[in-house]
C-alpha cells in the first residue's frame, strides 16, 4: 500500500530475549490520499522513535492496533485517542494498546502543514506489532 512504512526495532533488554519487533504503521487509503507522503513519514518516524516494546508481548501472532486521533491546528492530540486492538490475549492486548497510547502522547504535537489541516485533522493509524524469533 502506498504510504506504508516498516521499521524494525530492537529491544536490548535481556528480559525481552532480544526479540526482533516488527513495527508497521499503516494509514488507510482514505487517509493516505489526504496526508502527504512527507507528512505520513514524519508522523511515522515520531511514533516509532517514541514506542517502547512491552515486555509481556511474547506471542508469535501479529497484534493489530488501530488508533483514531483528532489533532488541532498545531498538531497536538485533542481529547483521548480511540484505540482498539486484536490478535492477542487480553493482557498482551492491553499492554500493546498502552504502549501505542504512550508513543502517541510522547510524539505529539506532530509537525504537519497547517494549510492542509482539513486533510489531517483526524487520522486513523493501524499498527502491526509482531515478534519474530
Amino acid at each position: 500500500m502506498k504510504g506504508t512504512g516498516r521499521c524494525t526495532l530492537w529491544n536490548v533488554d535481556a528480559r525481552a530475549f532480544l526479540a526482533l519487533i516488527a513495527f508497521t504503521v499503516i494509514v488507510p487509503l482514505s487517509h493516505a490520499a489526504s496526508l502527504s507522503k512527507e507528512g505520513l513519514a514524519r508522523v511515522q518516524r515520531e511514533i516509532e522513535s517514541n514506542w517502547l516494546h512491552p515486555f509481556d508481548l511474547v506471542g508469535s501472532q501479529p497484534i493489530t492496533i488501530t488508533a483514531k486521533i483528532h489533532l488541532n491546528r498545531k498538531g497536538a492530540i485533542e481529547g483521548t485517542p480511540e484505540i482498539a486492538g486484536s490478535g492477542a490475549p487480553a493482557s498482551e492486548l492491553k499492554s500493546a494498546i498502552l504502549s501505542i497510547r504512550r508513543a502517541l502522547n510522547r510524539s505529539a504535537p506532530f509537525q504537519l502543514q497547517e494549510e492542509e489541516y482539513d486533510n489531517w485533522k483526524v487520522i486513523t493509524l493501524t499498527f502491526q506489532l509482531s515478534t519474530e524469533p
